[in-house]
């Protein structure tokens, strides 16, 4: 860590950042939960679709739709 570098950042005299606070730090945080709940909302309905064939064995553990019919 360096010492003093939200002071530098925060700096009027600096132009190449724009200040942040608070507020910044909690809608980074937001757009980021967000986005990481929506990859993996995503990545489980790929892996669990009805499609898939990484689950060839899913009636033996239970795992199946009830119109799966015969597999």
């Amino acid at each position: 860590w360096l010492p003093g570098w939200l002071n530098v950042v925060n700096e009027n005299s600096n132009s190449l950042f724009l200040t942040i606070g608070p507020g910044d730090f909690l809608v980074h945080h937001a757009i980021t939960l967000g986005l990481h709940t929506t990859t993996v909302i995503l990545v489980k309905d790929a892996l669990d679709a009805r499609s898939s064939k990484l689950l060839l064995d899913k009636k033996d553990f239970s795992y199946s739709f009830p119109y799966d019919g015969l597999r």
